[in-house]
């Protein structure tokens, strides 16, 4: 792609001779090995700091949502409460006092 002959790039010829001299160095065993482990360093270093950044993320989320809820009397006050205007279904006794289900309401017809 980047042959000086077959590209009319101006920097063709420069980036041909970078990419030989990348070659050459990946051909010795030496210097492969030391470019892959310098790659293999800078993954790690880079997991390392998402993973430092992930928990410090995670911790300030767990302190924004125990600055929301004080206490838990003020959790407590904000359980479920009917919306203004709507209505709940009355609770219903059983006939019997031992049994330990909700008689239902049967429509007469």
């Amino acid at each position: 792609m980047v042959h000086p002959d077959k590209c009319k790039h101006p920097q063709a010829k420069e980036a041909f001779g970078a990419l030989a001299k990348a070659q050459q160095l990946l051909l010795d065993p030496q210097e492969r090995e030391y470019v892959v482990s310098q790659i293999n360093a800078a993954k790690e270093e880079l997991r390392a700091k998402r993973k430092k950044q992930l928990k410090k993320d995670n911790a300030s989320k767990v302190k924004s949502l125990v600055e929301e809820v004080s206490s838990w009397r003020d959790f407590m006050k904000g359980g479920k409460k009917a919306k203004k205007g709507e209505t709940k279904p009355p609770k219903l006794k059983t006939e019997d006092p031992n049994k330990s289900y909700v008689q239902r309401p049967v429509k007469r017809g």
